[in-house]
C-alpha cells in the first residue's frame, strides 16, 4: 500500500512537472519564487544552498530522466544527499502546487478548447480526451497478483485526461496495474463526477470526452464503434475522426 500511495503522489508530480515545463516563463519564475521562499531547511553537504533555478533543474533530471542520484550528484556538483534533498523539497512544493496546473476547463477556455480540437479532425464538442497508462513500481511483499499487469509487470494505472495542448486538466493514479481501464474511470472522481453532476464540467449536453474502446459509450464519453468487419463507411469514417482527434493523449 505504501508503494502505491508512493507512486500515486510520483504521477501527480510529473504531471505538475509536465505542465512547468510545457507552459511559459512565469510558471517556471513563480516555481522559482516559490522555491526562494520554502522554508524547508536544505541540511545538504556544503557551505551554502544552491540557487532555486539549481535545486529546479536537480529535480527535473531526476524525475524526467530517472538518473542515479549519483550521476545527478556529479552532473550539478552537490552530494547525493543534497540531491535527494533537493528532489524531495521541489516534489513537495510541486504536490502543494499541482491544483494550479492541473486544471479543468470551464466557461470561456472549455469552448477554446473544443475549438482547438476540432481543428484537428472536425470532430465537434470535444473537451478533453482520456486513456491510461502503467507505472512500473517493485514488486509488493504481498498482494502481487493484483498489481501485475497484463505485460506481465507490477505497475499502477495513471489515468489522464488532456486538452488539444497536450496539457493535463485531470489526472487520477493509484489502481493496481490488473485492474481494466473502464473500472479505473468509473471509479475515479472525474468519472463519479461526470455521473452524478455533469453540468458542472461540461457548457452542454453537446460536449463530451473522448476514449477508446477499452471505455464504456455514454452521453459524456464518446468511444469508436466496435469494428466487426461490418462497419457502414459512416461509421467508418466517424472512428477514423475520433481516433485522429483523441491521438493528443497517446
Amino acid at each position: 500500500m505504501e508503494v502505491a500511495k508512493s507512486n500515486r503522489k510520483r504521477k501527480l508530480i510529473l504531471a505538475a512537472i509536465a505542465q512547468l515545463m510545457e507552459s511559459d516563463s512565469e510558471d517556471e519564475d513563480e516555481m522559482i519564487t516559490i522555491l526562494s521562499k520554502s522554508k524547508k531547511r536544505d541540511n545538504g553537504v556544503g557551505p551554502t544552498a544552491k540557487p532555486p533555478q539549481t535545486q529546479l533543474l536537480i529535480a527535473l533530471s531526476m524525475l524526467c530522466n530517472q538518473q542515479v542520484y549519483r550521476l545527478i550528484s556529479e552532473k550539478f556538483n552537490v552530494s547525493t544527499s543534497t540531491a535527494w534533498l533537493y528532489v524531495q523539497k521541489v516534489c513537495t512544493i510541486l504536490t502543494d502546487q499541482s491544483s494550479n496546473y492541473i486544471v479543468w476547463p470551464t466557461r470561456q477556455k472549455a469552448h477554446q478548447v473544443m475549438l482547438q480540437f476540432s481543428k484537428r479532425a472536425g470532430f465537434p464538442g470535444v473537451l478533453g480526451a482520456v486513456d491510461g497508462t502503467h507505472i512500473p513500481i517493485t514488486a509488493l511483499s504481498q498482494d502481487q497478483g493484483s498489481y501485475c499487469n497484463r505485460h506481465h509487470y507490477h505497475s499502477i494505472i495513471l489515468q489522464g485526461v488532456c486538452d488539444a495542448n497536450y496539457m493535463s486538466t485531470d489526472v487520477f493514479a493509484g489502481y493496481p496495474g490488473s485492474v481494466h481501464d473502464a473500472r479505473v474511470w468509473h471509479n475515479s472522481p472525474l468519472g463519479k463526477r461526470i455521473r452524478e453532476t455533469p453540468f458542472e464540467l461540461f457548457p452542454d449536453t453537446n460536449t463530451h470526452i473522448l476514449e477508446d474502446s477499452a471505455y464504456k459509450c455514454t452521453n459524456y464519453l464518446l468511444t469508436p464503434y466496435k469494428d466487426n468487419g461490418h462497419l457502414t463507411r459512416k461509421q467508418r469514417n466517424f472512428n477514423y475522426k475520433l481516433s485522429s482527434t483523441r491521438v493528443f493523449i497517446e
